[in-house]
């Protein structure tokens, strides 16, 4: 009747073999595998057909330690860069004003003093609020 038997198992594909690989070659660096060990593994590697034919070649090794990325600081988008954008454009409105009616003390000092300080703090806020978010436990 019908000949079609259903799979045992989801077909691995390239990019888990290289993630497996990955594992090994990692391994073999660290010395935890010898070369020929290392071999015989990458061959079953890239041999395995199935999911369930790769994990059985790396339970035991370590996993791989996943580290959170450095969160930099982001001029270009977000809060801090509107509030930059209003800082520069309330400085050269101040500017223009001073140079417009030819004002001998130069007050833009002042607000340019404090916008200037405000910006400052609302970066150190987003950092420190970023590396704290970046050391948080991902929720399950």
């Amino acid at each position: 009747m019908d000949d079609y038997q259903e799979p045992t198992g989801i077909r691995a594909s390239d990019a888990e073999r290289e993630k497996f690989a990955g594992l090994v070659g990692t391994a073999t660096g660290d010395g935890r595998l010898t070369t020929v060990e290392a071999d015989e593994r990458l061959a079953a590697i890239y041999a395995a057909r199935f999911r369930h034919e790769l994990e059985p070649l790396v339970r035991d090794l370590p996993k791989p330690v996943v580290t959170a990325p450095k969160q930099t600081l982001s001029w270009r988008r977000g809060p801090l860069a509107v509030h930059a954008a209003i800082v520069v454009a309330i400085v050269t409105l101040v500017l223009v004003r001073w140079v417009a009616f030819g004002s001998g003390f130069f007050f833009p000092v002042i607000p340019m003093l404090w916008l200037g300080a405000s910006l400052v703090v609302h970066a150190r806020i987003r950092r420190v609020r970023g590396s704290v978010r970046a050391q948080a436990p991902a929720a399950p």
